[in-house]
């Protein structure tokens, strides 16, 4: 019996099939249209000595394991080429979950991953292709070869390097590439939403990676990547959550005025990307962290009386463990309550020359009893209220404990630009870092923090320095 031309699917069994086979008549259309006009364009340019050839995804196929970890299979697919040649192609098989909507979770994993790693995004492993695999009845995604990640595997490269004063050279580049990654993806509208999972990071190219881009983010709840990234650390590395510098780029990325990477580009001069990498703990030499002290000076020194209060304030009431470091033994209330001395600055020439600024061959000479509150104490001066500055009516920070924070950032600074005139070991910058971290431990990262955090505190109204 004559088959009518363009009916050659009539018989097949089922709606699904006929419109899958329609689908690969339609794609097999395409794709010789496709062929025709590479192997016209080969032709025309005889100056090319490498063959244009065109293929595409004739077959796939992987070993389904029964225990394998978050559904991930070893495969094969056959790329058939123009030229009449076929080849194999190692790919891993991601079996989607069995949900409404998995078509579509799995065609925008695929493209959420190639726009990402179009700008950059190494930490993706390249997404091959989605389809609906019919022995499975399921939605598959095949990638790129990897290998799903162990906590042990990840735990081999240390957190913290030189007596966990720093973040090893390895964790820092990848943190610092996990950021800009998580910022792209918030300018393209793209969030992960699984990021606190082991199961979302794998081996692939000898280094860490991450798949599944978008394959959780439709889920209510799973909006914030920043806030599970920081748990998949913190659960790896657990000496993470009680790390005092490493805590305060935490707070920075968690906060109020961080949490919208899209907002701070518009409502900051820095942006958002260059505020949170540029944090002390992200840098990698001496040179850039003393850069940042010194950057932190000016921006500190921007703000008005009252905001200077409110800064000192949060770093107070926020990091207590300040406030105890910085007091001494001293009997007298008053003068423990706002000395910097004792076990945090040296009573020497250096620390009284950088305090008072004394130019280098000057004759004046540190005084014995010389104190660093740099006010002077009075009976009236209470030690737990603001006190509304009686020239211009504003909140002043030139009372209370608070205001040795405002005189160690400048104290800092000037040990930076002036230190190496009165010691010359200090024309080292290692060894400007050691002073600083012995003197003043995590300080400077902690005023970093709350500089560049100010909508969660710049507004807080209060009279009392310790809510």
């Amino acid at each position: 019996m004559h088959r009518p031309r363009g009916a050659w699917w009539i018989q097949a069994d089922g709606a699904e099939t006929r419109n899958t086979l329609e689908g690969q008549r339609l794609f097999n259309i395409d794709l010789h249209r496709a062929q025709q006009s590479l192997r016209t364009a080969r032709n025309n340019a005889p100056n090319l000595t490498k063959r244009v050839l065109g293929g595409f995804v004739k077959t796939f196929e992987y070993d389904y394991d029964d225990e394998a970890i978050g559904n991930v299979h070893n495969g094969t697919m056959i790329i058939a080429y123009d030229d009449g040649i076929e080849q194999p192609h190692d790919i891993t098989v991601v079996i989607l979950e069995d949900w409404a909507n998995a078509n579509e979770i799995g065609d925008a994993i695929v493209a959420h991953t190639e726009k990402l790693s179009s700008f950059g995004g190494d930490l993706l492993v390249q997404a091959y292709f989605s389809t609906f695999c019919h022995n499975a009845q399921r939605y598959i995604v095949a990638y790129e070869p990897f290998v799903p990640a162990s906590i042990q595997e990840i735990r081999s490269e240390p957190f913290f390097a030189h007596g966990e004063l720093e973040l090893s050279e390895c964790w820092r580049e990848r943190m610092r590439s996990f950021i800009e990654l998580l910022h792209t993806a918030a300018q393209c509208n793209i969030r992960h939403g699984g990021l606190s999972e082991l199961a979302n990071y794998v081996t692939c190219r000898d280094g860490l990676k991450i798949i599944n881009m978008g394959r959780y983010s439709h889920i209510v709840g799973r909006e914030r990547d920043m806030q599970q990234l920081m748990d998949f650390v913190t659960t790896l590395f657990p000496r993470c959550s009680t790390h005092p510098e490493w805590r305060t780029l935490v707070d920075l990325l968690l906060s109020t005025t961080m949490w919208n990477p899209l907002r701070v580009d518009y409502y900051y001069g820095p942006n958002w990307l260059e505020v949170v990498l540029r944090h002390p703990i992200l840098l990698g030499t001496a040179e850039e962290k003393l850069e940042c002290f010194v950057a932190l000076h000016m921006d500190v020194m921007r703000l008005d009386n009252a905001g200077r209060a409110r800064f000192s304030n949060w770093i107070h009431h926020r990091y207590q463990a300040f406030k105890w470091y910085f007091w001494h033994d001293f009997d007298n209330e008053l003068e423990r309550d706002h000395d910097l001395r004792s076990r945090v600055v040296p009573w020497n020439q250096l620390y009284y020359n950088l305090f008072m600024f004394i130019p280098p061959g000057s004759n004046k000479q540190p005084k014995e009893n010389r104190y660093f509150g740099a006010f002077k104490h009075g009976s009236r001066f209470r030690k737990n209220v603001f006190f509304v500055d009686p020239n211009d009516g504003s909140w002043s920070a030139n009372y209370g404990t608070r205001y040795c924070y405002l005189n160690i950032i400048r104290l800092v600074k000037n040990l930076i630009n002036h230190g190496a005139d009165y010691d010359q070991d200090l024309h080292d910058k290692n060894n400007m870092l050691t002073e600083i971290r012995t003197r003043f431990q995590h300080f400077m990262s902690v005023c970093y923090t709350v500089i560049n955090m100010t909508d969660d505190w710049i507004h807080v109204w209060t009279t009392y320095p310790y809510p």
